[in-house]
């Protein structure tokens, strides 16, 4: 122990000559016991485990470390080793970065789910949240404007202003609109950046200026976004022309109703997400092995046969509907499942189709899968880029009127379609043709045989009819 190379740990020591001699022992046993090494290395991992679940139960009890056992019962340290390891455990935890106390080996581990502090991470929620940080914007940009700068000035105008006459040089009195005085101040410092910069020179210092000036302008009438495009010819004569092209452009869409506006932009946010499904699934389609493939098409063709099935069973309800349709003078018809629709190698896209149907989403069977899913950022990932909704207020607003489950979506779509079939005498008058296939609807119900003299008796009724209306045969 008066080794000057000793370690200190907990109220013992170890020194460094100790260490070696016991490296050198485990090297010399690792040589000559081969076969017992996996067993060794067992029962290390199992004293390790016992011990640590030792702390983690009793690490506030004395002589927690004599108390473990192994697996016959017997202890596992001796209690000289115990009462170093116990003073020396805090200090090791706390060297190694904090406590063990948040540690749980459980289907509940937070290595296995996020914590509950963890935000959760959704584009959706982020886009949602830029839309409403941008909007928050412009409405406050608009406020001011309105309160204060020329916005302000313009609105308290209680008649337009008019200049005039100047004579020789003006000699009526011209009068323009209050709202025009800015649109008019912006087009007239374009024009002006246009011909301090051009492809024929670039006055770089009058560019800046009119530049900053403008942006100014942009934002004292409201639109701070004008005013960023603005600001980009400070960085060269491209990037004005870049800024003035996006500001024509923003003042075109602006003429689009808001309504379609929020549809344009959460279409265009939709698509860039598909397209990142669509690349997955393309690389999917091209380059699975051929036992994936294989097992695919495989789920796909019993898929086919099932829908091809159900067709046929359709078919024969038709065939059996129409006798009595035809009387009543209509046609009956069921729904099919487009087979085209069914998503193969070919037409791998079909899939996203398929899964962002709201009948299919909106489900309660399917959001009973989507719940637990949402803890878990990947798949919650996953399901947002393919445009499935997983916010609350985007699933209200999607499902508001779609059946509860899929069993009413199938039920739904499987009512048959009645449509009127052709008038083959268009000569008789509507009353006298809906008396008649009424009278032949109802003996039909009645008489079973009813439509093997059917021609007779409308023969009778027709040639009674025409003599109730005198006597004309």
């Amino acid at each position: 122990m008066n080794d000057p190379k000793a370690v200190a740990l907990g109220n013992a020591a170890i020194s460094e000559a100790e260490v070696l001699r016991q490296i050198n022992n485990v090297k010399s046993f690792l040589t000559t016991h081969k076969e017992q090494v996996p067993n060794h290395i067992y029962n290390a991992m199992d004293g390790i485990s016992r011990t640590l679940l030792g702390f983690l139960d009793k690490k506030s009890h004395t002589g927690w470390a004599r108390g473990v056992v192994d697996a016959a019962g017997e202890a596992i340290w001796t209690p000289e080793q115990a009462m170093v390891l116990e003073e020396a455990a805090p200090a090791m935890i706390q060297a190694g970065g904090g406590g063990l106390n948040p540690m749980k080996f459980t289907a509940s581990s937070s290595f296995v789910q996020p914590s509950a502090e963890m935000p959760p991470i959704s584009i959706d929620e982020t886009y949602e949240k830029i839309k409403q940080y941008l909007a928050m914007i412009d409405q406050k940009n608009r406020e001011i404007a309105a309160t204060v700068g020329p916005v302000a000035f313009i609105n308290q105008m209680t008649t337009d202003p008019a200049i005039g006459p100047i004579l020789p040089y003006l000699p009526f009195r011209l009068q323009m609109p209050a709202r025009l005085i800015l649109p008019v101040a912006n087009a007239v410092l374009e024009a002006c950046r246009l011909i301090v910069s051009n492809n024929f020179y670039d006055v770089a210092i009058l560019r800046k200026i009119s530049s900053l000036v403008l942006a100014i302008l942009d934002v004292l009438r409201g639109e701070w976004k004008d005013g960023l495009l603005s600001l980009a010819g400070m960085v060269s004569q491209d990037w004005m022309l870049f800024g003035m092209v996006g500001k024509i452009g923003r003042w075109v869409y602006n003429f689009v109703s808001p309504d379609i506006q929020a549809r344009l932009e959460d279409d265009l946010f939709a698509s860039s997400k598909s397209m990142v499904i669509g690349g997955w699934l393309w690389l999917l389609s091209v380059a699975s092995p051929d036992f994936v493939r294989g097992a695919v098409n495989q789920m796909i063709d019993k898929a086919k046969a099932s829908v091809e099935k159900l067709h046929e069973k359709l078919e024969a309800l038709e065939e059996k509907a129409q006798g009595a349709a035809k009387q009543a003078g209509v046609k009956v018809t069921f729904p099919r499942i487009p087979l085209d629709k069914i998503p193969t190698f070919d037409d791998i896209q079909n899939f996203q189709s398929l899964l962002s149907n709201p009948e299919i989403y909106c489900s309660a069977e399917f959001q009973m899968v989507l719940a637990p899913a949402m803890a878990i950022p990947p798949l919650r990932l996953v399901f947002e880029l393919m445009n499935i909704p997983t916010l609350p207020e985007k699933i209200t607003e999607k499902c508001k009127d779609q059946p509860a489950s899929i069993g009413d979506t199938l039920a739904a779509a499987m009512q048959p379609v009645v449509v009127p079939l052709a008038d083959p005498n268009p000569e008789e008058p509507k009353e006298e043709k809906s008396k008649e296939i009424s009278e032949t609807s109802e003996n039909t119900l009645l008489d079973p045989v009813a439509p093997k003299t059917g021609g007779s008796r409308r023969y009778s009724t027709r040639k009674n009819r025409r003599a109730s209306y005198g006597g004309k045969k």
